[in-house]
């Protein structure tokens, strides 16, 4: 789909112990840049396998454009679009990730 799916997982981070779930790795490293100054950086690793077409069917024509060019599948949507619908459809447990298998439970809200 696209690369803004991933801005409702951290937007529903809090909300929901699923998408916790996906992040269980904090990686760190050390960099320098090309004017020779030195840095770090962590973030919380990704995990799970994702497909998709779960979230797609969810989206109407008008929204979300889908065609094959030369055997390769693209996909195009207004980002605003697809970070608002996914998030709403998020918070009902309806998302792209196979595993972890986004259990029912999994969605509760936290308070």
């Amino acid at each position: 789909m696209a690369t803004s799916l991933h801005c409702v997982e951290g937007a529903l981070w809090h909300e929901h112990a699923y998408y916790r779930k996906l992040f269980r790795e904090q990686v760190c490293y050390q960099y320098k840049t090309t004017t020779g100054e030195t840095g770090s950086h962590c973030y919380w690793k990704r995990i799970g396998q994702i497909y998709t077409p779960k979230l797609a069917k969810h989206f109407t024509p008008d929204e979300l454009v889908e065609d094959c060019i030369e055997g390769l599948e693209v996909y195009a949507i207004r980002a605003r679009t697809l970070i608002d619908k996914a998030i709403a459809l998020g918070r009902q447990g309806k998302t792209m990730y196979v595993w972890p298998v986004p259990w029912p439970w999994s969605f509760r809200m936290i308070f």
